[in-house]
């Protein structure tokens, strides 16, 4: 399994870049760049275009349009006392567009689904390896006085092959692996029910 990802979708006369520096950071990188009047490309690398850091509860509202589950989504960036717009939306003959600043990038329904693979598929990575709170370190094990589980009352509001994004009494929400959910639960998002967790995961993530 790597640990950088870096991908580009070129349309006619703009370009998306996705990147991801580490599956240890919970946020990946959208770049935006386009062609110029002499026919060559902007260059990200040498700080051309437009650039915005995606959180992993946006990558998961951008999979929901890949998806089509949703027509649109839009979302504003504050950086440095600017802000930008960002809207991803599907407009007629399966294309999706993609608004970014004076940019505009339209996809053809091929490369939304690369797009949808790559998201998804960096978001499991995410999951299991970066350190931020509303992600899962799978990779640790749990110590001897950790052993034992016990019973929380939640909704579920995202899942993936891998985990469920659970939403607790207090509202807040919080990655569990699948693997340490050892009771039968509903798949039907919002519904109120009981998980039977690992009590090391519960540790982890400071669930009392």
């Amino acid at each position: 399994m790597v640990n950088t990802h870096n991908k580009t979708f070129f349309g006619i006369n703009s370009a998306l870049l996705i990147r991801s520096d580490s599956k240890k950071n919970p946020y990946i990188f959208l770049k935006a760049f386009k062609k110029k009047q002499d026919e060559s490309w902007e260059k990200p690398s040498a700080g051309e275009g437009k650039t915005i850091k995606i959180s992993l509860e946006e990558m998961i509202n951008l999979i929901h349009v890949l998806n089509q589950d949703r027509s649109s989504w839009t979302t504003q960036h504050d950086f440095q006392e600017r802000q930008t717009e960002i809207v991803f939306e599907w407009i007629p003959e399966e294309v999706l567009n993609l608004q970014m600043d004076q940019y505009s990038i339209q996809l053809e329904k091929v490369q939304v689904e690369l797009l949808q693979m790559l998201l998804e598929h960096i978001l499991e990575e995410k999951i299991i390896n970066a350190t931020s709170t509303e992600s899962i370190a799978e990779r640790e094990f749990p110590s001897d006085t950790q052993e034992g589980k016990t019973e929380i009352e939640g909704t579920i509001e995202g899942s993936t092959e891998k985990a469920l994004l659970i939403k607790l009494g207090e509202g807040r929400e919080v990655w569990i692996p699948k693997s340490t959910i050892h009771n039968d639960f509903e798949m039907q998002k919002e519904v109120r029910q009981n998980f039977l967790i690992d009590n090391w995961v519960l540790n982890r993530k400071d669930i009392k």
